[in-house]
């Protein structure tokens, strides 16, 4: 099997060079017609100066001419640093001022670069290149509040074995055709959907953006049989590694992470333990570090095991259930509590659609801890009577003191909730479980 990411390609379009693999509502591109325009476009990279180990930051859009861009810059050696092109211009900035990169490529030099997408190259290959499976491949910026990003190393051997790996998982072959709008910036769609058809020759329908009205007609329209929304299947990866856990053929333990991922055709590759609570992997996918920050690799990756960050239990059966994240325990009345066993407890509650919980300084040590709450459409929420609620199913130190009423959560552009974008302080109408009222608007 390939170990690099134009070796997918490569072989991909060797083994059907004429099957159809990018589909979008603009065209279509065979494999080896997308590997043709890949190495068009890392010889007009190499022009611009772009060479082996230089640092390129991607404003990565889910459209052909950004992923093939990535692809090429991959063929090249090049080390792709993917950013939201949804950003702030304080965020790019801050990004570039820390890579320093050779090339920014944006909306204003992709569409030069690339051209017409479509045009079938006279050459239906990537150039052959020196890429070594344990050269990195890309940067992954991660998700902080504060500070420089922290940019995950991480290698075309990675992202070839996700690849690999992902048809095998979700028993996929070539007959299917993936869909994602899933962003590129991300590791999902780039390793799993993106690499993963290519390494079982599948289709894959690559959408610029999710839109709930008219998703399902878009995978009628492209005949997609895998978009991730209609079978379940249920899986934990993280960029740090994207060999985690999933649900094993045949099997639905709902309520856990599934078991270890392993490679298809090398057997068992992935290790999996628990120490201290915590969730803690080894495998060949597993990150060189961060990049440009040795201390917090060392305390990451410790005698080749990744230390997650995730606290879970060990069942019988092999699969693991997630608790928390460790960061996002708290503390309160001298006892540690997890915000997701809270939140699960408050969702049963009919009236409540979605809910975060989070802790928020104390008036005397520790934590208090607060929700935020979104109602189902028509419904009013009684904080005293949701209080009670939440009281019958967990321990009175888990019990939330603050609430507050919110329209919708706020998201990353991968769904996760962004709980540092929650509002802060004690803002007017936040309920107090220990007062019984909620905070007027003069804030009294």
């Amino acid at each position: 099997m390939p170990d690099t990411i134009p070796g997918l390609l490569t072989a991909a379009a060797d083994r059907d060079p004429d099957g159809i693999w990018l589909r979008t509502d603009e065209g279509t591109l065979s494999f080896a017609a997308a590997a043709g325009q890949v190495g068009r476009l890392a010889e007009r990279l190499r022009e611009t100066g772009v060479g082996r180990g230089d640092l390129v930051v991607l404003i990565a859009r889910t459209t052909p001419p950004y992923l093939l861009c990535w692809l090429a810059l991959a063929a090249l050696g090049a080390i792709t640093v993917p950013t939201d092109p949804v950003g702030t211009q304080a965020e790019l900035a801050a990004l570039v001022g820390q890579v320093k990169p050779r090339l920014t490529v944006d909306d204003e030099v992709i569409h030069p670069l690339v051209g017409d997408w479509r045009m079938v190259a006279r050459d239906g290959r990537p150039p052959p290149m020196d890429v070594r499976p344990d050269d990195l491949a890309v940067l992954i910026p991660t998700s902080g509040t504060t500070g420089r990003s922290k940019l995950v190393m991480q290698t075309h051997r990675a992202y070839a074995m996700a690849g690999e790996g992902f048809p095998y998982w979700m028993e996929l072959t070539a007959a299917d055709r993936l869909m994602t709008s899933l962003p590129l910036f991300h590791i999902n769609a780039p390793a799993y959907s993106v690499l993963g058809s290519l390494a079982c020759g599948a289709g894959l329908v690559l959408l610029p953006r999710f839109s709930a009205s008219g998703f399902l007609d878009s995978a009628r329209a492209h005949g997609a049989t895998e978009f991730k929304g209609l079978r379940i299947v249920c899986g934990y990866a993280l960029s740090e590694s994207p060999y985690g856990l999933i649900w094993r053929h045949g099997e639905r333990p709902f309520g856990t992470l599934g078991a270890p991922r392993q490679h298809p055709t090398l057997g068992t590759v992935n290790e999996a333990r628990v120490v201290d609570d915590e969730l803690q992997l080894r495998n060949p996918t597993v990150t060189p570090g961060y990049w440009e920050m040795p201390t917090e690799t060392a305390s990451t990756v410790v005698d080749g095991w990744l230390h997650t960050g995730d606290l879970v239990t060990e069942n019988a059966d092999g699969t693991y259930t997630f608790v928390s994240r460790r960061k996002e325990v708290l503390r309160r009345r001298g006892q540690n509590l997890s915000p997701a066993e809270v939140e699960d407890a408050i969702l049963t509650h009919p009236d409540v659609r979605e809910v975060a919980v989070v802790g928020v300084p104390s008036e005397l040590s520790e934590d208090e801890v607060k929700a935020f709450v979104v109602p189902e459409p028509g419904c009013h929420l009684d904080f005293g009577q949701l209080r009670t609620w939440s009281g019958e199913r967990l321990s009175a130190f888990k019990v939330p003191r603050f609430w507050q009423a919110v329209e919708a959560l706020p998201r990353t552009p991968t769904t996760r909730v962004a709980k540092h974008r929650l509002p802060t302080g004690h803002p007017p109408g936040e309920y107090d479980a220990e007062a019984g009222v909620s905070r007027a608007k003069d804030g009294s």
